[in-house]
């Protein structure tokens, strides 16, 4: 499945110090048929923190802002806190109160450089949300899981960045959570994506009003049994707190 080029707009509202004349190209992965790509399930990929805007366009359900993550993010300051797992945090408020809040509930210490980046995708997350800034964050370190399934769920707008471990696994289908429930562990239909580790992706799940039947269907990374812990962090609205 090759990759395309996709002008967008120009951007219609500040994001993350770029101004709103600035223009984007994103990378595209449309679905194999053309014809099913209006039912919301493109993914859309760029480094220009404006490319989260692109899920304003009803054919998107995935959209990866890719970044340049220093050592201070995934490297050995964050052991204390690897192994001090597994553990859930959560903090919920606006992106700026959410660093103290973690810092005050996880079990380890950790660079003031991480609380800042979660502070940064937080407010990223807040901008193309409807809920006054308000965000409900979860910090976890579990094991690989040896759970295959795929699946979509029932939350709006969820953001995802794998700091440690593999990143969370994807597919360009339409359908949402009645084509997960059928998908074959092995051998889906399509290729499977994966989330690049450090990257901000933010998914469209079924409590989505464009993504009705048309979430984007994801998967924790399979097969990784005995690989370690991963790290990852979850940036949910704030009326989505379920563990699903």
């Amino acid at each position: 499945m090759s990759l395309t080029e996709t002008p967008l707009p120009s951007v219609p509202r500040t994001v993350a110090g770029y101004d709103n004349t600035s223009r984007l190209t994103i990378e595209s992965w449309p679905v194999s048929d053309p014809a099913v790509q209006s039912e919301g399930c493109i993914t859309v990929s760029g480094t220009h923190p404006g490319i989260i805007l692109a899920l304003d366009r009803r054919d998107v359900n995935l959209a990866i802002l890719h970044r340049d993550v220093p050592d201070d993010l995934t490297g050995p300051g964050l052991a204390p806190l690897l192994a001090a797992g597994p553990f859930i945090a959560t903090a919920k408020g606006k992106p700026s109160s959410i660093p103290i809040q973690l810092a005050r509930r996880l079990p380890a210490l950790v660079p003031g450089e991480f609380l800042q980046d979660i502070e940064d995708l937080a407010g990223l997350f807040s901008m193309i949300d409807l809920w006054r800034g308000i965000v409900r964050v979860r910090l976890q370190v579990f094991s690989h899981t040896d759970d295959p399934s795929w699946r979509t769920g029932s939350f709006g707008l969820r953001m995802l960045c794998t700091y440690r471990g593999l990143g969370t696994e994807w597919l360009s289908l339409p359908g949402g959570a009645a084509a997960a429930e059928k998908l074959s562990s092995v051998n889906p239909p399509v290729p499977i994506g994966q989330i690049p580790i450090g990257a901000g992706a933010v998914l469209k799940g079924e409590g989505h009003p464009d993504a009705k039947g048309a979430a984007c269907i994801h998967r924790s990374p399979s097969g990784c049994s005995g690989m370690g812990a991963r790290l990852v962090l979850r940036i949910d609205q704030p009326d989505w707190d379920s563990d699903e």
